[in-house]
């Protein structure tokens, strides 16, 4: 009897390792229950990944590892899709050619008909240029061959600048693209927009609107707009919420932030409000140079009929 008292004893120092590889027991089910989602790996409704474009995602390419943004991890797939379809239609119509090819040496009448033409109309067609051939003398036999070198000549001439200025206006377009989007983001730096896909289309919308208005907005002057847009409705949406109302939204970090802006600004009062008070400068629009933020805004926004 007392030597089963301490095997009784004894069975609790062990027990701490147990729970960990246990079957699940009633007081473990409710934490069992969220890893399901996470096993599958699959996004929630409210998963947004704009918020980790500039996350590092590790995998290996070529047997190499490696460590890059998801942003241009998401790049490179894109671009390796439009490669893959533009192999793919490549290698279809190689294959239909082949075909063709192979139709053409087997049987010429059919395949004459599957590209339209008349069989017969295309023998004729030959034997008559064949015939005006052999009743021209010597010099014109050699016109005749100069002629056709030139044409083919002034054909290739005239593929090769336009494949050379397809390829001038495609490297335009592509240095005018690399050009914007790193204007768009150095305005955002500058006028203090939060960088995602949302705010770069909004600006994007204000610059086309301006350019069907005969205007060249800039990408600041777009983005000082768009930060303005998103100012109003968050003073409607937010102005008139209780304390509480806001620290329920913003939390307790959220608060914390604005506390350490409301000192700073105490402290350095004019900083607070330098940029909104700088004049505008270097705008397309007609007697705009000197107006302040707010005046500029209003004026164009009256000129876009916003």
């Amino acid at each position: 009897m007392e030597n089963s008292a301490p095997a009784s004893t004894s069975a609790p120092s062990a027990a701490p390792s147990a729970p960990s590889v246990s079957a699940p027991t009633p007081s473990t089910g409710s934490e069992s229950a969220p890893a399901a989602p996470a096993s599958t790996g699959a996004p929630t409704p409210d998963f947004d990944f704009n918020q980790h474009l500039d996350k590092p995602v590790k995998l290996k390419v070529n047997g190499v590892d490696k460590e890059l943004p998801l942003s241009k991890v998401l790049q490179d797939y894109q671009k390796a899709e439009a490669a893959n379809e533009k192999f793919n239609k490549a290698s279809e119509l190689e294959k239909m050619l082949a075909s063709k090819e192979v139709l053409f040496k087997q049987d010429p009448r059919k395949a004459l008909q599957e590209f339209g033409h008349d069989p017969l109309l295309f023998a004729q067609q030959m034997l008559e240029d064949y015939l005006k051939e052999q009743e021209m003398s010597p010099e014109q036999k050699e016109l005749n061959e100069l002629r056709k070198f030139k044409e083919e000549q002034e054909k290739t001439k005239t593929e090769q600048e336009e494949s050379k200025k397809q390829m001038e206006f495609q490297a335009a377009v592509d240095a005018r693209k690399a050009e914007l989007e790193t204007n768009v983001l150095e305005a955002m730096d500058k006028v203090g927009l939060w960088k995602d896909v949302s705010t770069a289309q909004k600006m994007a919308e204000y610059m086309l609107e301006a350019l069907d208005a005969g205007m060249d907005l800039t990408p600041e002057m777009a983005a000082r707009l768009v930060k303005q847009d998103m100012q109003t409705s968050s003073k409607a949406m937010y102005g008139n919420l209780t304390g509480q109302q806001l620290f329920e939204i913003l939390g307790e970090e959220g608060i914390k932030k604005v506390k350490e802006f409301d000192i700073g600004r105490v402290k350095t009062p004019s900083s607070a409000t330098k940029s909104e008070a700088k004049p505008v400068s270097n705008t397309s629009v007609e007697g705009m140079e000197n107006m302040s933020l707010s005046e500029y805004n209003r004026k164009l926004r009256q000129k876009l009929g916003l």
